[in-house]
């Protein structure tokens, strides 16, 4: 006899729950899933662009990667088939071509062409990403038979992290990755077998991490229907012919699929590598592809070793590896772990990761979020379904009485909770996947990934940097920090300074044979190689062409070589006083701090006593050209007991800036800053041009003298 517990007896008691009428889960016409898809994939390109936009006036875009595709797609429209400077410079390579696979960049030359500019980049990356959840929602929706579920899983590939955090680094290749791959998983499981072809050879013309993508999709669907066939043949003892006659004609098509695509996704993948390696060079008229020597850094080939790969990379970051992996699986609510054999759509990109020793791949933040992202949304697609046969209700109860089986029988309070209450959840894991991506305001500024670079207000100086490029004709070479060569890159002779110093660039310029324009930004000075920087403020070589005094970058110059007219000053710099805290200059060998009521400020550097050499420096300013006062407030005093002479040095100053000798050397007396307080050392500095990373450095000149500085101004003067 079966006994009844009491809640169960209630609910007998009770009689079946009043089903809704079908017409209270309906959406309203106006608002269907398909109607809701559209506007979110249209809401979220319009969001893509404009943070994309705002990070270009910022500055945070830069040659790596954006001036890369600008310059291939410009010289491609110009008669050299993706050229590009940059990986000339650290690659030898003569055309993009050959370090990616990217024919289907072809079908945006003539849109670029038309409107050479980075905003049409961004529209086009904006809008190729958002359509990609129209065929994840089409795949999900014939999987799951579930509109709704099929719509969180289309939300939550537009606002995941990974997706947001790719879309806003600059602009990549493999922002096209998502939409092949969705539209393939698609075809394939609709049994489009011939659409899913086309879309393979769209992919495999897109980039050559495709292939090996779909290779994963291959051991998804094919993995099942082996393991279904080899059980059918074990139950025939021996009459192996019988379960092939007898398999069902769609399983038997869906495995051959499979295995044609896995064998058409290796031969894919090498033929591409020959493409690139041997045939672009005849079909493009350009360079051989480069020996190995010279590509450092760069993933191409077909074996493990020149793919970077190897089981001893294991152990290079292990922790930060599977970290990378268990967030994004997290943000996916590990649901793919429901459906196993969806884990062989991540197997590819996940071997490559965790065998590889560039942990830039396991960071969310660079374009690779395009690669790892997809196949993890589409396992949460496989494991939608698996909800259904959850019943959530006696889970519950089960779990109070110890009894840890999970799947039976939906009742009808489960069938109802299904379709309504996955939206807490749902509604949960996307804020959750917004909260972490860029546009969470508290993540802003994160080192991690260069997606993350940017910030809300729109900055002052973009405007005058371009106008400050505009004054370079068309055609000159050039050589710019590589964060503003974006404003430059629509030009077949410019060439890219590396993001720090980097004496193996491959540049067709040196010290006698400089480039004409030279396209400084002030955070990338380091950047510039010596021989450069000697020449730049020597009036015989170059001039200061123009100069905007403040971007987000710092200041912008633009040096021409033989120039001998007056800059042209984009932006009015500041003509208020400089004012120089002690607190703010760097203590030396021979300075300390200490509070001192008799300074202006309550504190000052002083130097130690019987010490000599350098007390404290300032960090680098910029100075506008113009004549200034130069006022060092200062006291002096003796630790001898003898007198010193009123003229013995106590102090040396000097000054330097980034490209020029000494701007001033002087020595300030003992005497006249001997008395109870603090007096004013002035003096006059005129700087012919503006001056980058103006350094003040004091130096304790007298073995038995101390000196204190309190503050130091710089003001400008109509003279």
């Amino acid at each position: 006899m079966v006994s009844l517990d009491a809640a169960d007896s209630e609910e007998v008691a009770r009689g079946p729950e009043p089903r809704l009428p079908p017409s209270a889960w309906r959406w309203p016409r106006q608002f269907t899933p398909v109607i809701l898809l559209l506007i979110s994939a249209t809401l979220a390109a319009f969001v893509y662009f404009l943070v994309s936009e705002l990070r270009w006036w910022e500055f945070q875009t830069a040659t790596w990667d954006l001036g890369i595709y600008q310059q291939a797609l410009w010289s491609t429209s110009h008669g050299r088939p993706f050229y590009e400077s940059a990986d000339y410079e650290t690659g030898g390579f003569s055309t993009f071509l050959q370090v990616h696979s990217a024919f289907t960049l072809y079908a945006i030359v003539p849109l670029y062409a038309a409107f050479p500019s980075p905003s049409t980049l961004f529209a086009v990356q904006s809008a190729v990403v958002a359509a990609a959840c129209i065929p994840l929602y089409y795949f999900a929706n014939a999987i799951t038979s579930n509109a709704r579920r099929s719509l969180l899983a289309a939300l939550l590939y537009l606002a995941s992290s990974a997706t947001i955090s790719s879309v806003l680094y600059d602009f990549h290749v493999e922002a096209f990755v998502p939409l092949v791959y969705f539209s393939f998983l698609y075809c394939f499981e609709t049994r489009r077998y011939l659409a899913s072809g086309a879309v393979a050879l769209v992919g495999f013309a897109t980039m050559e991490v495709v292939p090996a993508l779909l290779a994963g999709v291959a051991l998804c669907y094919g993995i099942p229907e082996l393991i279904t066939l080899l059980r059918r043949l074990r139950n025939t003892r021996g009459a192996w012919f019988t379960p092939l006659l007898e398999w069902p004609r769609t399983s038997a098509l869906r495995f051959l699929a499979s295995i044609s695509l896995l064998v058409a996704s290796v031969a894919g993948y090498l033929v591409l590598l020959e493409i690139r390696e041997v045939w672009l060079a005849g079909w493009l008229g350009v360079s051989s592809f480069p020996p190995s020597a010279v590509m450092g850094g760069y993933t191409i080939g077909a074996s493990p070793s020149t793919l970077g790969l190897s089981l001893s990379n294991l152990g290079v970051g292990l922790g930060w590896k599977l970290e990378y992996w268990v967030l994004l699986l997290s943000l996916v609510a590990f649901l793919p772990l429901l459906s196993p054999r969806s884990l062989a759509l991540t197997l590819p990109w996940f071997s490559f990761t965790m065998l590889s020793a560039d942990l830039n791949l396991t960071e969310i933040g660079w374009q690779y979020g395009f690669l790892a992202g997809p196949p993890l949304i589409a396992g949460l697609v496989f494991a939608l379904p698996r909800l259904d046969r959850i019943d959530w209700r006696q889970f519950v109860r089960r779990k109070l009485r110890g009894n840890r089986q999970l799947v039976g029988r939906p009742s009808g309070w489960s069938r109802r909770a299904a379709g309504a209450g996955w939206l807490v959840p749902a509604s949960l894991l996307l804020v959750t996947n917004l909260a972490i991506s860029p546009l969470g305001p508290g993540l802003l500024g994160l080192p991690d990934g260069n997606g993350y670079r940017w910030s809300y207000p729109a900055p002052p100086g973009f405007a005058a940097a371009v106008q400050l490029a505009g004054l370079i004709p068309a055609g000159s070479a050039i050589l710019a920090s590589d964060d503003l060569f974006p404003l430059v890159a629509n030009d077949l002779n410019a060439y890219s300074l590396h993001w720090d110093y980097d004496p193996t660039l491959v540049l067709p310029f040196n010290a006698t044979s400089p480039p004409t324009y030279v396209f400084l930004a002030q955070n990338r000075l380091y950047a510039v190689p010596p021989w450069l920087e000697s020449e730049l403020y020597n009036s015989t070589i170059f001039g200061l062409r123009g100069e905007v005094w403040s971007t987000p970058a710092g200041a912008v110059l633009l040096f021409e070589s033989g120039y001998r007219g007056p800059p042209v000053a984009l932006a009015v710099p500041q003509t208020r006083t400089m004012v120089i805290d002690p607190s703010e200059l760097s203590l030396g060998p021979a300075g300390y701090e200490a509070p001192d009521p008799v300074s202006p400020t309550g504190v000052a550097v002083s130097s130690a006593a019987g010490s000599l050499g350098l007390i404290a420096q300032s960090a680098g300013y910029v100075i506008a050209g113009g004549t200034y006062l130069l006022n060092l407030y200062l006291h002096t005093w003796t630790n001898s007991s003898a007198s010193p002479s009123p003229t013995t040095d106590a102090l040396t100053v000097d000054a330097n800036a980034f490209g020029q000798s000494l701007l001033f050397e002087t020595s300030v007396p003992y005497g006249p800053f001997s008395g109870a307080g603090y007096a004013a050392f002035n003096l006059t500095l005129t700087l012919p041009e503006l001056s980058l990373e103006v350094v003040y450095r004091f130096y304790a000149a007298g073995a038995n003298l101390g000196v204190s500085l309190a503050e130091i101004r710089l003001t400008p003067t109509a003279g």
